[in-house]
């Protein structure tokens, strides 16, 4: 049993080079079997030997309170307000009937929360490789 990329390294027994000339505009090397190897899960012989684990990434959006000067009027981020400790594209929590006053402050945009949850995410799973195997091989013991 080995992870995808592990797999990827492996040479496939089951992979036929055809005889004969390559197809028109490729080349085929044999100095570089690469080509040879295991294709893992994009093959249709690849079996899962655990169910696909379920990762919860919970990522909140930073946000900077409003000091002096900072406070924005009506101009967002998003159009080049420079703050020294705020990055240029958050934007403007301002009060309203939902936000109380002392939690008014620079928020950071839902297009950079989604990011860094991307980005925990694929950490996650690069610490937690799942492991398969080639079903025409059988089933490892």
């Amino acid at each position: 049993m080995h992870t995808e990329d592990e797999a990827k390294k492996k040479w496939c027994p089951h992979i036929h080079q055809v005889a004969g000339d390559p197809p028109e505009g490729q080349t085929f090397d044999l100095d570089d079997l690469s080509a040879l190897n295991c294709i893992g899960s994009a093959c249709m012989a690849w079996r899962w030997a655990e169910p696909e684990p379920e990762f919860k990434v919970e990522v909140t959006p930073h946000w900077y309170p409003y000091e002096g000067e900072d406070r924005p009027v009506k101009e967002p981020a998003t159009k080049g307000r420079y703050h020294p400790v705020v990055p240029v594209r958050w934007e403007p929590h301002t009060d309203d009937d939902e936000v109380p006053a002392k939690m008014c402050g620079w928020i950071e945009t839902d297009q950079s929360v989604a990011r860094r949850a991307d980005e925990q995410l694929e950490q996650l799973q690069k610490k937690n490789p799942r492991h398969g195997y080639c079903g025409l091989s059988g089933a490892p013991s």
